[in-house]
């Protein structure tokens, strides 16, 4: 009996013991979950995130511009207007005019329309039209009839062709001499024209060079620029001087002009609007060399008297 009872009280006690420990552990359990970060239920939805933030491109850096430049001074590169034409306008002298084609198209467009009482005649002196007779062009200079040479050089008005026209055609040309010097200029720096020795511009004492300074006269201007031919007492011109470069092509040309004007039975005279237009059409047919070269046919003439 004693022993059983002893038995049941040491189960009694050992059972109570355990339902203890196994609380206390639940109860230290529960305590534990608590303190060492363990959460109770769901865990809380995380912090929520605002709008991100707005981004601005810096503004740029303000430029300035930079300051103000000026261009430098053209230089000049038209020397011969620099040389004739200073200070005159393109209205008042237009280049055009140094070549056949536009020296024919402004003299036919000033005279009109052609018509048989209204026709241009080439062979009259100042008419306008002496280039239509023969493109070359002839200058006289002469010893002012001294014998022996000894009386100043005189330059005689130009006879015939294009530069008696320019020369003389105050419409087209108010420069008179100015002008053809202006487009023989350009004839030759411009164009590369071979001026042959049609030096008009210093027959007068422009440029001492072509004349002696003590004896200024045909035989000292013969010595200085070559033409040493014996001195003659008639009007002459010494072999191959003063010829121009396209003396015969000029001359071929005015004999297509002659045709041209012979339509209607008078080859010295445009007598309508149809000899105008295929005078026209051949001068702008023509090769840029002898449209633009005109200003340089010419041949100097020389009276030399012994």
């Amino acid at each position: 009996m004693r022993f059983s009872s002893t038995v049941f009280a040491i189960a009694a006690a050992a059972g109570v013991n355990a339902d203890g420990l196994s609380k206390m552990k639940a109860s230290k359990s529960g305590s534990e979950a608590q303190t060492d970060g363990s959460w109770w239920g769901p865990a809380p939805a995380p912090a929520t995130w605002g709008p991100a933030p707005t981004w601005a491109a810096p503004a740029p850096a303000t430029w300035a511009a930079p300051a103000t430049w000026a261009a430098p001074a053209a230089t000049v590169t038209d020397g011969c207007r620099a040389t004739y034409l200073k200070g005159i306008s393109t209205t008042t002298f237009d280049e055009s005019v140094c070549t056949i084609s536009g020296y024919l198209e402004k003299a036919f467009t000033i005279e009109g329309t052609i018509n048989a009482d209204n026709p241009v005649t080439t062979t009259a002196a100042g008419s306008g039209f002496r280039l239509l007779t023969n493109p070359n062009s002839v200058a006289l200079v002469d010893d002012n009839a001294v014998v022996g040479g000894g009386g100043a050089i005189q330059t005689h008005a130009t006879v015939g062709g294009y530069a008696d026209d320019l020369v003389n055609n105050s419409l087209l040309n108010p420069l008179g001499l100015t002008g053809l010097r202006y487009c023989h200029c350009v004839a030759v720096a411009k164009h590369g024209c071979d001026p042959g020795f049609s030096a008009y511009g210093g027959l007068e004492g422009a440029n001492a060079a072509f004349r002696a300074a003590a004896a200024a006269n045909i035989i000292n201007y013969g010595v200085e620029t070559g033409m040493t031919e014996a001195v003659a007492a008639t009007t002459t011109r010494p072999a191959g001087f003063n010829v121009p470069d396209l003396y015969n092509e000029y001359n071929a040309l005015s004999v297509q002009f002659a045709q041209a004007m012979a339509r209607s039975g008078l080859g010295t005279e445009v007598s309508n609007e149809d000899e105008k237009a295929t005078i026209m059409a051949i001068a702008k047919g023509l090769t840029s060399k002898l449209d633009k070269c005109v200003p340089t046919a010419i041949t100097i003439e020389t009276n030399k008297i012994a």
